[in-house]
């Protein structure tokens, strides 16, 4: 699994976004650097598609530019990002949905021949999960939050998402271990 991104020492995220504020490009880009890589996984865990999940991240990137840093609470800028990115793959979701309901021929054929990407092989097998089990394990394990975090996120309780994780773990146990 991702080791957690989040590090203990260097400026903090509202330290980052003020001196982006103030001119600083560079912050901006350290911000990017220490969150980009477990949103990109998560967001590739909600559509599937790995150029819609690149697309979904910068979205995600562009709406913290809108941010005032003084709204920020003490490490809130992790929660806010993936909050900020679930909602956004909900949204291209239901998009999505609507236009193949309107237009059919749409539909992809076979995924077969498309460029997976380094998280394709875990990524599928992510997506043999129901979507509530897939966010909590993704959210956990990659995402480094805590089920109070989760649960606070999905608007579901603490033991409701423990479960979700615990069913997701030994659902992709099984899938994983007969890949193997």
């Amino acid at each position: 699994m991702l080791a957690s991104i989040r590090t203990s020492t260097g400026p903090s995220d509202k330290g980052l976004l003020q001196r982006f504020r103030q001119g600083d490009r560079s912050a901006f880009g350290v911000l990017y650097d220490r969150y980009a890589a477990s949103l990109l996984f998560f967001a590739h865990s909600q559509v599937g598609d790995a150029a819609l999940a690149e697309d979904l991240l910068q979205d995600c990137f562009l709406r913290l530019l809108d941010l005032d840093p003084d709204q920020l609470q003490h490490d809130s800028m992790r929660n806010l990002l993936y909050t900020v990115l679930r909602n956004l793959a909900r949204d291209e979701g239901r998009r999505r949905s609507t236009r193949l309901k309107s237009y059919p021929l749409l539909a992809p054929s076979t995924v077969a021949g498309e460029e997976a990407g380094k998280f394709e092989g875990l990524s599928l097998a992510l997506h043999g999960l129901p979507e509530e089990q897939r966010e909590a394990v993704v959210l956990k394990s990659y995402g480094d939050l805590t089920f109070a975090e989760i649960a606070e996120m999905t608007g579901v309780s603490e033991a409701t998402v423990k479960s979700r994780y615990r069913y997701a773990v030994e659902k992709l146990a099984e899938v994983l271990g007969e890949e193997s």
